[in-house]
């Protein structure tokens, strides 16, 4: 047996009579997903249906604090703490209650009050 047949058989690639993977048993243990088939595949993802949809007469989302530049997640948890978790409730808090309360500069939150507008 020559030094590359040992070391096939020892890696258990030496060429014999069995095609590879020949004795070996698979088994499926859940049925696959077909969104996630779809989305490995690179295919669209499913169209939202109208009962995936929000209801008519619900209000539009206030929107979130980290949409205002400056201000990201420690931030938005700070100002949370504080009783403030959406633009418009900035917007209405008075600017040195806010700085108090989460220990910021009156000046670093008018910036945001000034930036609510702009979203």
């Amino acid at each position: 047996m020559g030094l590359l047949s040992k070391l096939k058989s020892l890696f258990g690639a030496a060429d014999n009579d069995h095609p590879p993977g020949s004795g070996v048993d698979i088994t499926v243990e859940h049925e696959p997903d077909a969104t996630t088939e779809r989305a490995v595949k690179g295919a669209e993802s499913t169209p939202q249906t109208a009962d995936d949809s929000q209801p008519a007469d619900a209000e539009p989302a206030a929107g979130d604090l980290t949409d205002i530049t400056g201000i990201g997640p420690a931030y938005a948890s700070r100002l949370a703490d504080a009783g403030v978790t959406t633009p418009q409730e900035l917007a209405a808090a008075d600017t040195d209650d806010i700085a108090a309360a989460t220990d910021l500069s009156p000046k670093r939150i008018r910036r945001w009050r000034d930036r609510v507008g702009d979203q």
